[in-house]
């Protein structure tokens, strides 16, 4: 939990970072292209939580793998996006 909790205080602190600098056109496909890749991975993983058979405590767990995994890949891309940022 404090975990999670760290994650997202720091996706919200990166999103209220005032920076100013130009994307080149390969960054701004690149962002789009996590965009659409992390949109793609939720939505699966959200069937596979709708269509989990297994005891309710493997569903909840596979739903806070998928969770934290998702969570992972936003603040990477993230990462990534402000470091082009940055180094423009």
């Amino acid at each position: 939990m404090k975990k999670l909790l760290t994650i997202s205080m720091v996706l919200l602190g990166m999103w209220s970072l005032p920076i100013l600098a130009k994307e080149t056109t390969m960054e701004k496909a690149e962002v789009k292209t996590n965009d659409i890749t992390r949109s793609a991975k939720k939505k699966i993983n959200r069937i596979k939580e709708k269509i989990c058979k297994r005891s309710d405590y493997e569903c909840l767990r596979l739903k806070a793998k998928y969770r934290a995994q998702e969570a992972k890949d936003a603040l990477k891309d993230k990462k990534e996006e402000i470091k082009n940022k940055i180094n423009d």
